[in-house]
């Protein structure tokens, strides 16, 4: 693992914490998008496909989530839109069972 790696995954961590500081649901969603694109370029220059998949979906769901605090409706059908797209990530890139744990 490279240095530049290892420092997208210091910032990560920091973004997690950061998290929690939140009082406002708008700045928490923020904060989880922010994480979600540092952890995506951690695991993606790490060679961590599997992981790099999960938190792009993840990315997605912040911005889904976003957009949903503006408008009234919801759909469930979003819900498993999301839970297809974590078990097929981990179709995709499939490099043996360890794939399964960052979908799971």
């Amino acid at each position: 693992m490279n240095w530049v790696s290892q420092l997208l995954g210091f910032a990560g961590i920091a973004a997690n914490v950061w998290i929690y500081q939140q009082k406002d649901r708008s700045k928490l969603l923020g904060c989880k998008l922010l994480s979600d694109v540092l952890w995506l370029l951690h695991y993606g220059t790490g060679g961590a496909y599997s992981a790099a998949a999960i938190a792009l979906i993840g990315i997605a769901r912040e911005l889904v989530f976003l957009h949903w605090a503006k408008h009234e409706t919801r759909s469930r059908a979003v819900l498993v839109l999301f839970l297809a797209a974590s078990a097929g990530s981990a179709a995709i890139t499939w490099r043996g069972a360890a794939s399964l744990l960052p979908a799971a």
